[in-house]
């Protein structure tokens, strides 16, 4: 239904979602940095959770 609205084809996330390969630890380490900001950076959360 929001495909035939928009006039797009193809899955609805489909350009707002991709696979990224992580080849190395260093790539690996910036998206696990990412990841555990994310909430910090959104003003959810003050502090990274223990867990």
């Amino acid at each position: 239904m929001a495909n035939k609205q928009d006039q797009v084809t193809g899955r609805f996330w489909q350009a707002r979602y991709r696979a990224v390969r992580l080849l190395d630890e260093t790539a690996i380490l910036a998206c696990a940095a990412y990841f555990d900001l994310n909430p910090i950076r959104a003003a959810m959360a003050e502090t990274i959770p223990r867990g």
